[in-house]
Protein backbone atom coordinates (compact mmCIF):
# COMPACT_ATOMS: atom_id res chain seq x y z
CA UNK A 1 0.00 0.00 0.00
CA UNK A 2 0.93 3.48 -0.40
CA UNK A 3 0.36 6.50 2.31
CA UNK A 4 -3.05 7.17 -0.49
CA UNK A 5 -4.18 3.96 -0.10
CA UNK A 6 -8.62 4.06 1.33
CA UNK A 7 -8.16 7.76 -0.16
CA UNK A 8 -7.51 7.49 -3.29
CA UNK A 9 -10.31 9.80 -4.55
CA UNK A 10 -9.82 12.56 -2.34
CA UNK A 11 -5.84 12.85 -3.16
CA UNK A 12 -6.73 12.90 -7.05
CA UNK A 13 -6.57 9.12 -7.94
CA UNK A 14 -8.62 7.55 -10.42
CA UNK A 15 -9.65 3.86 -10.41
CA UNK A 16 -10.38 2.78 -14.01
CA UNK A 17 -10.72 -0.60 -13.48
CA UNK A 18 -10.63 -2.94 -16.38
CA UNK A 19 -10.54 -1.51 -19.87
CA UNK A 20 -10.77 -2.80 -23.16
CA UNK A 21 -7.90 -1.54 -25.56
CA UNK A 22 -9.59 1.11 -27.21
CA UNK A 23 -10.91 2.65 -24.00
CA UNK A 24 -7.41 2.39 -22.46
CA UNK A 25 -5.96 3.81 -25.39
CA UNK A 26 -8.25 7.07 -25.33
CA UNK A 27 -7.53 7.44 -21.64
CA UNK A 28 -4.07 7.32 -22.47
CA UNK A 29 -3.77 9.17 -25.03
CA UNK A 30 -5.47 11.85 -23.37
CA UNK A 31 -2.63 12.62 -20.46
CA UNK A 32 0.38 14.73 -20.91
CA UNK A 33 2.54 12.24 -19.41
CA UNK A 34 2.77 9.10 -17.54
CA UNK A 35 4.30 8.79 -14.05
CA UNK A 36 6.01 5.95 -13.12
CA UNK A 37 7.71 6.62 -9.75
CA UNK A 38 8.96 2.74 -8.95
CA UNK A 39 11.92 2.77 -6.31
CA UNK A 40 11.81 -1.30 -6.76
CA UNK A 41 11.08 -3.87 -9.14
CA UNK A 42 11.06 -7.20 -9.80
CA UNK A 43 11.00 -7.48 -13.85
CA UNK A 44 9.08 -5.95 -16.18
CA UNK A 45 7.11 -2.87 -15.80
CA UNK A 46 4.25 -3.74 -18.32
CA UNK A 47 2.13 -0.53 -17.12
CA UNK A 48 4.74 1.06 -19.84
CA UNK A 49 4.48 -0.80 -22.68
CA UNK A 50 0.97 0.71 -24.01
CA UNK A 51 2.28 4.17 -22.82
CA UNK A 52 5.26 3.74 -25.12
CA UNK A 53 3.23 2.01 -28.08
CA UNK A 54 0.92 5.07 -28.18
CA UNK A 55 3.53 7.47 -27.57
CA UNK A 56 2.53 8.91 -24.22
CA UNK A 57 5.37 11.02 -22.38
CA UNK A 58 7.07 9.31 -19.88
CA UNK A 59 8.36 10.76 -16.68
CA UNK A 60 9.67 7.49 -14.73
CA UNK A 61 12.58 6.29 -12.46
CA UNK A 62 15.63 4.35 -13.44
CA UNK A 63 14.62 1.50 -11.37
CA UNK A 64 11.55 1.34 -14.22
CA UNK A 65 13.40 2.19 -16.89
CA UNK A 66 16.03 -0.45 -17.17
CA UNK A 67 13.77 -3.51 -17.53
CA UNK A 68 12.66 -2.32 -21.00
CA UNK A 69 16.23 -0.60 -21.96
CA UNK A 70 15.12 3.18 -21.77
CA UNK A 71 18.52 5.01 -21.86
CA UNK A 72 18.73 7.74 -19.15
CA UNK A 73 20.20 10.53 -21.62
CA UNK A 74 16.50 11.65 -22.31
CA UNK A 75 16.09 10.61 -25.17
CA UNK A 76 13.35 8.17 -24.88
CA UNK A 77 11.87 9.48 -21.39
CA UNK A 78 12.66 11.67 -18.67
CA UNK A 79 14.11 9.87 -15.50
CA UNK A 80 14.00 11.46 -12.10
CA UNK A 81 15.51 9.53 -8.95
CA UNK A 82 14.18 12.21 -5.99
CA UNK A 83 11.27 14.55 -5.82
CA UNK A 84 12.67 17.29 -7.57
CA UNK A 85 13.50 15.87 -10.69
CA UNK A 86 10.37 14.95 -10.53
CA UNK A 87 8.85 17.63 -10.03
CA UNK A 88 11.46 19.55 -12.59
CA UNK A 89 10.54 17.12 -15.26
CA UNK A 90 6.85 17.25 -15.03
CA UNK A 91 6.98 20.90 -15.06
CA UNK A 92 8.84 20.44 -18.26
CA UNK A 93 6.32 18.12 -20.31
CA UNK A 94 2.98 20.06 -19.16
CA UNK A 95 4.25 23.57 -19.63
CA UNK A 96 6.70 23.07 -22.87
CA UNK A 97 4.67 21.38 -25.89
CA UNK A 98 7.86 20.76 -28.08
CA UNK A 99 9.26 18.09 -24.73
CA UNK A 100 6.06 16.80 -25.45
CA UNK A 101 6.00 16.25 -28.68
CA UNK A 102 9.81 15.27 -28.83
CA UNK A 103 8.48 12.53 -25.94
CA UNK A 104 5.93 10.98 -27.95
CA UNK A 105 7.50 10.20 -30.65
CA UNK A 106 10.50 8.94 -28.84
CA UNK A 107 8.72 6.39 -26.85
CA UNK A 108 6.31 5.46 -29.84
CA UNK A 109 10.13 4.47 -32.12
CA UNK A 110 11.31 2.97 -28.56
CA UNK A 111 8.43 0.96 -28.93
CA UNK A 112 9.04 0.02 -32.25
CA UNK A 113 13.08 -0.74 -31.49
CA UNK A 114 11.38 -3.21 -28.66
CA UNK A 115 8.89 -5.01 -31.10
CA UNK A 116 11.87 -5.60 -33.50
CA UNK A 117 14.82 -6.28 -30.49
CA UNK A 118 15.04 -10.25 -30.31
CA UNK A 119 17.60 -10.18 -27.42
CA UNK A 120 18.09 -14.18 -27.61
CA UNK A 121 18.54 -14.17 -30.94
CA UNK A 122 22.19 -14.08 -30.78
CA UNK A 123 22.07 -16.40 -27.64
CA UNK A 124 20.11 -19.07 -29.83
CA UNK A 125 21.92 -18.59 -33.12
CA UNK A 126 25.48 -19.24 -31.34
CA UNK A 127 23.72 -22.09 -29.98
CA UNK A 128 22.77 -23.78 -33.13
CA UNK A 129 25.92 -22.82 -34.82
CA UNK A 130 28.13 -24.54 -32.39
CA UNK A 131 25.16 -27.75 -32.72
CA UNK A 132 25.44 -27.40 -36.70
CA UNK A 133 29.49 -27.69 -36.43
CA UNK A 134 29.27 -30.44 -34.37
CA UNK A 135 27.07 -32.42 -36.04
CA UNK A 136 29.32 -31.42 -39.43
CA UNK A 137 32.37 -32.80 -38.02
CA UNK A 138 34.06 -36.03 -38.48
CA UNK A 139 32.08 -38.55 -35.87
CA UNK A 140 35.91 -39.02 -34.53
CA UNK A 141 36.39 -35.52 -33.78
CA UNK A 142 33.13 -34.64 -32.26
CA UNK A 143 33.37 -34.02 -28.35
CA UNK A 144 30.05 -36.43 -27.44
CA UNK A 145 28.47 -38.66 -29.70
CA UNK A 146 25.18 -37.31 -31.42
CA UNK A 147 22.41 -38.63 -29.87
CA UNK A 148 20.17 -41.62 -31.64
CA UNK A 149 16.70 -42.25 -31.17
CA UNK A 150 14.61 -45.42 -32.23
CA UNK A 151 13.84 -45.69 -35.77
CA UNK A 152 11.00 -43.32 -36.34
CA UNK A 153 10.65 -41.35 -33.52
CA UNK A 154 10.02 -37.78 -33.86
CA UNK A 155 10.34 -38.02 -37.40
CA UNK A 156 7.25 -35.63 -37.62
CA UNK A 157 8.81 -33.21 -35.24
CA UNK A 158 12.11 -33.49 -37.32
CA UNK A 159 10.23 -32.79 -41.06
CA UNK A 160 8.28 -30.38 -38.87
CA UNK A 161 11.68 -28.40 -38.37
CA UNK A 162 12.80 -29.38 -41.66
CA UNK A 163 9.74 -27.22 -43.21
CA UNK A 164 9.92 -24.65 -40.86
CA UNK A 165 10.04 -21.39 -42.15
CA UNK A 166 11.46 -18.55 -39.83
CA UNK A 167 9.22 -16.06 -38.33
CA UNK A 168 9.16 -12.76 -40.36
CA UNK A 169 10.09 -10.86 -37.12
CA UNK A 170 12.67 -13.33 -36.23
CA UNK A 171 16.52 -12.89 -36.94
CA UNK A 172 17.78 -16.38 -35.39
CA UNK A 173 18.19 -17.22 -39.11
CA UNK A 174 18.53 -15.54 -41.59
CA UNK A 175 18.03 -17.12 -45.22
CA UNK A 176 21.46 -17.24 -46.12
CA UNK A 177 22.54 -19.08 -42.78
CA UNK A 178 19.91 -21.29 -43.30
CA UNK A 179 20.97 -22.35 -46.46
CA UNK A 180 24.58 -22.49 -45.55
CA UNK A 181 23.84 -25.01 -43.30
CA UNK A 182 22.09 -26.89 -44.83
CA UNK A 183 18.30 -26.41 -44.07
CA UNK A 184 15.42 -26.28 -46.83
CA UNK A 185 15.32 -22.16 -47.48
Amino acid sequence: GTRFAGREEESGIDSLGFLSEQDMRAELTSWRAMVVPILHSTGVNTKLLPALQWGVPIVLTSVAATPLAIPADSSVALIADDDAAFERHLCRVLLEPQVRLSLAAASSAHWQRLLADDREAADVASLMQLACSVRAAPEESRPLPLPHSPRGAGRALVEGLQAARPHARSRCFAQGERRQQGAPA
